[in-house]
């Protein structure tokens, strides 16, 4: 048991899947962005569902048509859908009835006002939001020393909305952070294996060990 939600993304093997679904998580999130370098053939993904008990399974999209997300929910049985941070309220809002993840990507010059704003934007439609700030490498040290985007936005933005941060942090700031920011959970990334059915989980292990709920 873990203390906070949280999210796999981008779950491309078993090695991972297992991994993830052994830590309960609670989500398992395959990208099906044929666009993507992570995507995952929906045979693929069906079939390691197959071995799985326990996370909900989250389709990933980045552009798609509405009609082709809806396919995939449907033709999948997706439990949520994410979509990507180019997708706006107008599109979201015809993909009712879908359970919504939405993916926003902070940039370095991301202005947070208007991050906030377009989270206002999309909340009635969506169950909650990622803040992505690994994608471009910005860190908890930059963040808490007022460098990029600010804490106290941070702050209202998780306290206003379901909000995961996936942000590269070691186990002692994924604590720091949870404790400070209160988000509704974190997300963290899967990859790909170094050979088949072997990979290194020494920096997941670190924070899932530090947010394991020792009973």
């Amino acid at each position: 048991m873990l203390k906070t939600k949280m999210k796999a993304s981008k779950v491309a093997n078993l090695t991972d899947a297992r991994y993830f679904a052994a830590w309960e998580v609670d989500w398992l999130g395959f990208c099906l962005d044929p666009a993507s370098d992570a995507y995952v053939d929906p045979k693929k993904m069906q079939a390691m569902r197959g071995w799985l008990a326990g996370p909900k399974i989250v389709g990933e999209f980045g552009v798609a048509t509405v009609e082709s997300i809806r396919e995939a929910y449907e033709l999948l049985d997706l439990d949520m859908v994410q979509v990507g941070p180019f997708q706006g309220a107008n599109v979201l809002g015809l993909l009712d009835g879908i359970p919504l993840i939405k993916e926003m990507i902070i940039e370095p010059s991301s202005e947070d006002v208007e991050v906030q704003a377009a989270c206002k934007d999309a909340d009635p439609y969506v169950k909650f939001f990622i803040l992505d700030f690994a994608a471009n490498g910005i860190s908890w040290e930059a963040i808490q020393a007022g460098n990029t985007f600010r804490l106290s936005i941070l702050k209202d933005i998780c306290r206003q909305h379901n909000t995961l941060i996936k942000m590269d942090l070691t186990g002692k700031e994924a604590l720091a952070l949870l404790e400070e920011v209160k988000p509704y959970g974190l997300s963290v990334i899967g990859g790909s294996e170094e050979k088949v059915g072997f990979k290194s989980f020494d920096e997941l292990d670190d924070i899932f060990e530090a947010l394991e709920v020792q009973l």
